[in-house]
């Protein structure tokens, strides 16, 4: 069996296993993946979420956390590991703090990321003749290269930005895997500083 093919065919396992909430037959197999593909981030990252799940293990949760730093080191380009980390240390470490730092890595990560599929699609649909979807994508993409620019703005800007109307509608109007999430935290922020809408 090729590597690709035992590497998707133990992922499955450990979805499987996942998925009946049998976190020690996940762990033993991601463990056992490990040690065939010992520079994957994504297994470190998913060793460290089994070993959090388990109420009796042989690993600590300074294990978890160390496994998921390893992740951050294997793969600098990802935003997977910083993301993972930024949980552990804000819910596990009770660390706001440190958890927002590796919350804001994660997220310059994946705008570069998003940053370059977005001018890559944009030049591949004007290839295909598809000028105004490729114009969508590129106005996509300099909002969030704007926001790369400007991620240090004015603190009284939030007073303004949350009461405006067209924001409560859009907030309102999300669908999606974040939508609740958004949502929720539009309300508390909405409830923490109480800006007139």
């Amino acid at each position: 069996m090729n590597n690709q093919k035992a590497y998707k065919q133990g992922l499955a396992a450990v979805s499987r296993f996942w998925e009946y909430n049998d976190f020690p037959a996940a762990l033993t197999k991601i463990e056992e993946m490990r040690g065939t593909w010992p520079g994957n981030s994504h297994l470190w990252i998913l060793w460290a979420s089994a070993v959090q799940l388990q109420e009796d293990t042989a690993h600590s949760l300074d294990d978890a956390k160390r496994a998921l730093q390893v992740a951050c080191e294997f793969d600098k380009t990802s935003p997977a590991g910083p993301i993972e980390l930024g949980y552990f240390l804000d819910t596990v470490e009770d660390d706001p703090a440190a958890g927002a730092e590796s919350f804001a890595a994660g997220a310059a990560l994946a705008r570069q990321l998003l940053c370059e599929a977005l001018i890559g699609q944009a030049k591949t649909l004007l290839q295909l003749g598809k000028r105004e979807d490729s114009l969508a994508c590129l106005l996509e993409f300099l909002q969030v290269a704007d926001h790369e620019t400007k991620s240090k703005r004015h603190k009284a800007d939030w007073h303004f930005i949350l009461s405006l109307p067209a924001l409560r509608t859009h907030v309102e109007g999300l669908n999606g895997r974040f939508a609740d999430r958004a949502r929720e935290l539009f309300e508390e922020l909405l409830h923490t500083h109480s800006p007139v809408m």
